[in-house]
Formats: structure tokens, C-alpha cells, sequence
């Protein structure tokens, strides 16, 4: 990695810079802001030392840009590659970032040995096995997994689970499960059918119903009746899906293909992904984005095709179809298509039924932008209507709100959640565990919280936007919190917010709670003003508090249950003697948690990877002492 200054001339930078392939950074000391390749390094680096021919976003990038690296590369493919990956992993603020898959749900295929599970997923992808998605809503994962279990009789349940069964569960008496915990299925049997419900989730119901007809016919001519019914009942299963398609008449005609369409206003974008596989509509998919990542559609749409394939190159298609041309279209389809090894077109000015598919994908991305925009003017107008009714002395453009969750002062953990006028600003939403404090005491884990917040902001040269001061910030608690807060950002010196308790009023039920709200970080009175909420029209504007107040309460009880729950698990097995950390996790993950371990005798530990006979029957002992 080459590094350039850019306080000298522009023909001096292009000097430092070869005309070969490569990627560059520009970085504002050592944060980078842009990652960008080129064909040609010196000409395109070159064109930024020009202010007056440059975009809005390519000027405020040149403003906070103070230095510059570069790569150089054998070739343009290997440039594209490179880029991504260093957007991924460094995630600059002038780059397409797209939202990381762990939001979506996914459809999971294990890699069990023998018989595989199929599973509802959320989160990374650390399990070996395929997944098929993603999928914009969980509904519809749901739908399809019971469809499948309907047709296919897979199993959905744990390894776990799955291990210690020694008669069939309920889903088998459904009809919805073959039972191969108890050998119900042989496992070439088992194996067909996964086999058949990967060929479902790819698309491929015509290749699964000939199969199944070819078997029926088999099987009837066998005079195995039983098997030729159950045969055309699935056959039946999935041609009534296929009716319910709208799309069958173009069934086999057009080949696999995603339409794209970009939609734009203000400072929000839209980008819609329609999957069409066999002429049927699998899956839409929208992803949003904010300046300063784009000036324009044409610029958005082809760096989000970059990023978005060669990030899900496991469902690339044959053809893209875009809503417009753009020069370097083609050259982009063969990078990514060289990369993931397939022939990829991205098709502009497309007719017919192409021509309709794509009009469909522009028709969603519209409404759900439509529908985006909506929702920020609302929260705008909320947050304006707030600072008239509180009497604020700034507008308000960011909300920060601290809450502390504990069971009895076990696993106390603190978080802070953000509100911006767009709404819910999840990726600067922020957890903290509370160490060296009296268990119980919510006072201190306030401070602590808010002190570990606020305290790398007054340090930081330049805060980026993770760290940025809000006009408002929110505690969950009454006036002792309060006084807590003030006192810490009144030592780290920090103004100009107002700071608001709010407190749950009589009986602890909603529509009762009491406002504190304090303006002498901003040079106001000392004295606090006390608001009762009520439901009358003039309190409308308190209910934005109230939601982010919740969102708080809901995100640090979610982390804090999970911190006590795996303290729990865990603690069951520390006074075992000879145990190890990497022995414990084999036992929580064989037997899916502390109580089951506890069910489970002497033969059945053997089992678990790492444990002969004499270790187990001491885990066996110590534990039932």
C-alpha cells in the first residue's frame, strides 16, 4: 500500500501514481472515508484534484480528505475484488454499505451427516450447511417451511433434540415429520427429500414433479399403493403452489434473472431487488441508504451492483435487468460474472415480459420510498412539535436514551439507544456491561453508562457520527437518575442538551408517566419542570419519547438476558472439577443446555466428542452430589 499527501498539486499527485489498475483510499487521518477502484489509477485519482468539475459528494469527500492510499493490481477484476473487500471490512461513510445479512431471515439447511434439518435463521452464518434467502420478511420463511414440512416431512427440530429422542414427537403424528430420530426413514429415503426440497428452494418445481411422477408410476406398477398415494399427494402439493403463482405463464420461458430499480428524493434512496427464477417471483428484497453515499441513481445502482452480487454470489442469476444504460455496464457484468464463474448480463432497455417484471420492481421500490419518506416527515414533525412544547432552545435532530437492566444486581448491563428524524438509528445503538459497582445500584450503572459514552467524545479530535452529541438525552428513571446524569456531563463538560428522566407514574401503567426535564446544560434554570403525560391532544408529541424510551428498555433487556442466561449456563458446570472451557461448550451445545445435561446419564455424555467413560461418570457424579 502506497501512501500520497494531497496538500501538494494535482499534476504532483499523478507523478506518485502508476496508470495501472488498482484501488484507492482517501482517508482523513487514519479513518477512511472512500474506497474506489480504477482502471487507471493516476488519470482517476487525477480527476478529484479538479474541485470545479467535481459532485457533491466528491467535494465534501475532498473537504475531510487529507491523504491517499493506493494498489495497484494485475487487473480491473482482481481491482473489483479488493474494493469490496476493503469496504467490508473497514465500512467507509462515502461508500455503499449494505445492510448485513444477520437482519434477514434465511432458510437453513444443515450439514448433518446423516439426516439434515431444515430451520427458520437469523443471524451470521456460522453453521455449515446452505442458506436460501434472504428472505424480507420472517412470515414468509414461515410459509415455506411449513408448506415444506406439508410436502417433504423433513425434520425441523435441534441436534439436540434430534439425539436424545426415543419415540416420535408430535410433527410425525402430523404427518409433518418422517421421524428419523427413531429410524422411521432410512437415510437414502431422508436424503431424497432433501434433495427435493433444495431443488424447491432454488426454484426448480418441474424437474421435482417429473421425478415424483416418474417414482408414482413405479410404485404403482410395483403395487406399493401406499407409496404411489403419498407420491401424488406431493405432486398435487406442489402443482396447486404453482397455480397460486402469478407468474406461470412465463414458467421455463426467460430463464433466472433479478430486477433492479433505484428510486430517489432528498437525501433517501431505494433499491429494489426482484428475484425471478423460472418465471417466478421468489423473493423482494429493499435496502435503503442515506447521503453522503450517493448524488444520483445512475451513480448509486452500479456500485450497489458490485456489492450486492459478489456479496450473495450464491444466488447470482443470468441477467440483471436495470431500469437504465450507463457506461461501463458491461465490463462490470463480466467482473462479476468471471468471479463467480457463471455468464452475466446486465440488461438496460429491456421489452415484453422483462419490460413488466422490471415495472413491478420500480412499482415497489416507489411505494416503499413513498412510504420511507412518510415516516421521516412524521418523525420530523413529531421532533418539531416536541422542542415548541418542552421549550427547547435547538432543534432537535438526535435523541439519546440510557436504560439499565438487572436481576437483582446480576449480569447489569446499561444501554444506549438513538433516534434520529429518520427514526430508529440502529447501527449507533450501543451496549454496556456494568463492572466494579454495588449489585443493585442503578444510580451508579446510570453514571457509569453515560460517563463511558460521552467521555470518547470529549476526547476525540474529530468524533465521527457514532459519537455525535444529541440535543436531547433520555434516562429511564425519576429525578435520582436525573441528577446522576447532569452531574456526569457537567464534569466531563459537556452543554448545550437538554436532559429529560422520565418516570413511570401511578400504578406503573402507561399513559401515566412523569416527565423531569432539565435545560441547565444549556445555560437554563435550575430548577426542573415536572410534565404529567396524559392522552389529550397537546401530548402527542411526548409519544416519540415514549417510544424511544421503550426501544431502550426492549434492547438492553434483550442483552442482558442473554449475558445472565449464559452465565447461568456455564456457572452449573464451573464447580465441576477436570472440566474445561472447551469441554463445557461441548456439553451445553450436545445437550442444548444446563438442565438437559443434568437429565442425562452416564452413557449418554460418552456421546459427547471429548469424553470417555471415566470423565463422564465424574461430570454424572459431581453433578448430582
Amino acid at each position: 500500500m502506497h501512501a500520497v499527501k494531497l496538500a501538494m498539486a494535482p499534476e504532483e499527485v499523478a507523478r506518485y501514481i502508476d496508470v495501472k489498475p488498482g484501488v484507492y483510499l482517501f482517508r482523513q487521518g487514519q479513518k477512511i472515508l472512500y474506497v474506489g477502484k480504477a482502471r487507471n489509477l493516476r488519470k482517476r485519482v487525477s480527476s478529484y484534484m479538479r474541485p470545479a468539475r467535481l459532485d457533491n459528494k466528491s467535494r465534501r469527500l475532498m473537504e475531510r480528505c487529507d491523504n491517499l492510499q493506493f494498489t495497484l493490481t494485475a487487473s480491473e477484476g482482481e481491482a473489483l475484488l479488493l474494493e469490496q473487500n476493503l469496504i467490508k471490512e473497514y465500512k467507509p461513510p462515502y461508500n455503499i454499505l449494505l445492510r448485513d445479512d444477520k437482519f434477514y431471515p434465511y432458510i437453513f439447511v444443515s450439514d448433518h451427516r446423516i439426516y439434515p434439518l431444515i430451520s427458520f435463521h437469523r443471524g451470521p452464518h456460522k453453521r455449515k450447511g446452505h442458506y436460501y434467502g434472504p428472505y424480507p420478511h420472517a412470515r414468509l420463511v414461515h410459509q415455506s417451511l411449513e408448506l415444506i414440512q406439508k410436502t417433504f416431512q423433513v425434520r425441523s427440530c435441534s441436534d439436540s433434540f434430534f439425539a436424545n429422542r426415543t419415540r416420535p414427537c408430535l410433527q410425525y403424528q402430523m404427518k409433518r415429520c418422517s421421524a428419523p430420530c427413531v429410524g422411521a426413514i432410512t437415510q437414502e429415503e431422508y436424503g431424497k427429500s432433501i434433495q427435493y426440497v433444495e431443488q424447491f428452494l432454488r426454484g426448480k418445481d418441474d424437474e421435482i414433479i417429473a421425478e415424483l411422477t416418474k417414482h408414482m408410476q413405479q410404485a404403482s406398477e410395483e403395487l406399493r399403493f401406499e407409496d404411489a398415494a403419498h407420491l401424488r399427494d406431493q405432486i398435487s402439493a406442489l402443482r396447486s403452489l404453482q397455480q397460486k403463482q402469478h407468474a406461470e405463464q412465463l414458467r421455463g420461458r426467460f430463464g433466472d434473472f433479478d430486477a433492479l430499480s433505484v428510486r430517489s428524493h432528498a437525501e433517501l434512496a431505494c433499491v429494489y431487488v426482484l428475484m425471478v427464477r423460472r418465471g417466478k417471483v421468489l423473493v423482494g428484497t429493499h435496502y435503503f441508504f442515506r447521503a453522503p453515499v450517493f448524488d444520483t441513481e445512475r451513480q448509486l445502482l452500479p456500485a450497489f451492483i458490485a456489492h450486492y452480487y459478489l456479496k450473495h454470489h450464491r444466488e447470482l442469476p443470468t441477467e440483471i435487468l436495470v431500469p437504465f444504460d450507463w457506461p461501463g455496464r458491461e465490463e462490470l457484468a463480466h467482473q462479476i460474472g468471471d468471479h463467480c464463474g457463471v455468464r452475466l448480463r446486465i440488461a438496460a432497455g429491456v421489452r415484453g415480459m422483462r419490460k413488466g417484471w422490471l415495472d413491478m420492481a420500480e412499482q415497489n421500490c416507489a411505494a416503499l420510498l413513498t412510504s420511507a419518506l412518510a415516516k421521516k416527515y412524521t418523525e420530523k414533525q413529531q421532533l418539531s412539535v416536541l422542542q415548541t412544547m418542552l421549550n427547547l432552545p435547538t432543534q432537535v435532530e438526535r435523541i439519546e436514551c440510557f436504560d439499565v437492566s438487572h436481576s437483582s444486581g446480576e449480569a447489569a448491563q446499561a444501554a444506549c439507544v438513538v433516534w434520529t428524524t429518520t427514526g430508529a438509528a440502529k447501527e449507533y445503538y450501543r451496549r454496556y456491561n456494568i463492572d466494579g459497582i454495588q449489585p443493585g445500584d442503578d444510580y451508579a450503572a446510570m453514571a457509569q453508562a453515560i460517563m463511558r459514552r460521552y467521555q470518547k467524545v470529549v476526547q476525540a479530535d474529530a468524533p465521527n457520527p457514532a459519537q455525535a452529541l444529541p440535543q436531547l438525552v433520555l434516562v429511564d428513571g425519576g429525578r435520582g437518575q436525573l441528577n446522576r446524569a447532569l452531574n456526569v456531563l457537567e464534569d466531563l463538560n459537556v452543554r448545550d442538551m437538554v436532559v429529560i428522566a422520565i418516570a413511570k407514574g401511578e400504578q406503573r401503567k402507561f399513559g401515566r408517566e412523569i416527565f423531569y426535564v432539565s435545560d441547565r446544560l444549556c445555560g437554563g434554570s435550575e430548577d426542573l419542570r415536572v410534565i404529567e403525560y396524559s392522552r389529550s391532544d397537546q401530548s402527542a408529541a411526548l409519544n416519540i419519547l415514549l417510544r424511544v424510551r421503550d426501544e431502550a428498555h426492549r434492547f438492553v433487556l434483550r442483552g442482558h438476558k442473554r449475558k445472565r442466561d449464559q452465565r447461568r449456563m456455564a456457572s452449573g458446570l464451573d464447580r465441576i472439577t477436570g472440566l474445561g472451557e472447551e469441554r463445557k461448550k461441548a456439553l451445553l451445545r450436545h445437550f442444548g443446555g444446563l438442565d438437559r445435561v443434568k437429565q442425562a446419564g452416564v452413557a449418554d455424555i460418552i456421546q459427547v466428542p471429548g469424553f470417555g467413560r471415566i470423565l463422564a461418570t465424574s461430570v454424572f457424579e459431581q453433578l448430582h452430589k
